[in-house]
């Protein structure tokens, strides 16, 4: 099968494309002087328990055996992994009223699909460096939010604004992921430690419902691990990062509010149940 890399913004997000994906990405290990908390969406009482299995130095089978059992209770979730969020679209003062109009709707069209089809997808990748501590939940700085609105106004184009407008929903939605370098630690070391083995029939009930751009049913079996039908473990690890995304799509739910200022309330919560029933640890697919 032919290779191909992904495209990246200067926001390093990759976007989606219908080929052979490249692993799921590692970042360097670098030396720290002192241990600094990392991001991460899973809840603080979970999390807590998770980093010190990931730090206890015991062996990598039962390292992600323990995470596993923290997550699920056999094939059932013991929680979601939730999110909220405000979005305030960027101002259109000075712009003609039919197109302050288009261009309020691009932007909170394209902000509800990114919560819904790529944010914890994009939460799970890593990249160079160190994550660093934030508040997530404190705004960026309206020099910064300027700075990027400018940028999507000078590139606006209603035909293909949702993938022009993606630099300003990552600003606003991954923080660290923009302005830092790092990302989420427990979303990475899942993206890093499972990949999943989903049988065809629920690939293509979930297709009919939400259809992967240029996968064809029966939901292109070599992506999901199959090969004429039999689930072939190369295949599940040579698409790991692909079935990731498709799951993180399809294991996400977003409920929406307007506030009295205009702005828009998202709560983006992703349902473990996908990972407790179908999820695979790598080390259970490679030679001892």
């Amino acid at each position: 099968m032919k290779k191909c890399r992904m495209l990246f913004l200067s926001l390093c997000v990759p976007f989606f494309v219908g080929c052979t994906t490249e692993p799921v990405r590692e970042a360097p290990s670098i030396p720290r002087s002192a241990k600094l908390p990392e991001p991460h969406l899973i809840p603080n009482t979970v999390y807590v328990g998770i980093s010190s299995i990931i730090e206890s130095g015991s062996s990598r089978i039962d390292q992600v055996e323990k995470v596993r059992s923290s997550l699920c209770t056999g094939v059932s979730p013991r929680l979601s992994i939730k999110r909220t969020f405000t979005y305030r679209p960027p101002t259109t003062t000075g712009l003609a009223i039919d197109e302050a109009l288009q261009w309020r709707t691009l932007h909170s069209k394209g902000a509800r699909h990114f919560l819904k089809n790529e944010f914890f997808y994009y939460s799970g990748q890593s990249y160079r460096g160190v994550s660093q501590p934030e508040n997530l939940e404190e705004p960026l700085a309206v020099d910064q939010l300027d700075n990027v609105d400018r940028e999507a106004y000078e590139l606006r184009n209603f035909v293909n604004g949702p993938s022009l407008l993606l630099k300003t929903y990552a600003a606003r939605f991954l923080k660290p992921l923009y302005f830092h370098e790092g990302g989420y630690a427990d979303m990475q070391f899942l993206f890093q430690k499972f990949t999943f083995r989903v049988p065809l029939e629920v690939v293509i009930k979930f297709e009919q419902i939400n259809p992967t751009p240029n996968i064809k049913l029966p939901a292109a079996n070599h992506y999901f691990g199959y090969d004429r039908d039999i689930f072939s473990p190369k295949l599940a690890m040579d698409h790991q990062d692909f079935i990731w995304r498709w799951i993180a799509k399809n294991s996400t739910s977003i409920a929406e509010a307007a506030t009295e200022n205009g702005d828009i309330r998202f709560v983006t919560e992703m349902n473990l149940e996908f990972f407790c029933k179908y999820s695979v640890p790598v080390t259970e697919l490679r030679s001892r």
